[in-house]
C-alpha cells in the first residue's frame, strides 16, 4: 500500500466512526459498509 492509500484509508475510517456510510465494489457486485456498533 502506498502512501496515498494510507492517508485515504485513515480519512475513510474516521468517516466510519462519525456514522457515515460507503458503497464499495467488490469481484462481483456493489457492497455498503458501515460501523455496524455506531447508533448515529
Amino acid at each position: 500500500m502506498n502512501r496515498g492509500n494510507m492517508l485515504s484509508s485513515r480519512a475513510l475510517a474516521v468517516y466510519l466512526k462519525r456514522g457515515g456510510l460507503i458503497a464499495y465494489s467488490t469481484e462481483s457486485c456493489y457492497s455498503l459498509g458501515c460501523d455496524p456498533c455506531n447508533r448515529n
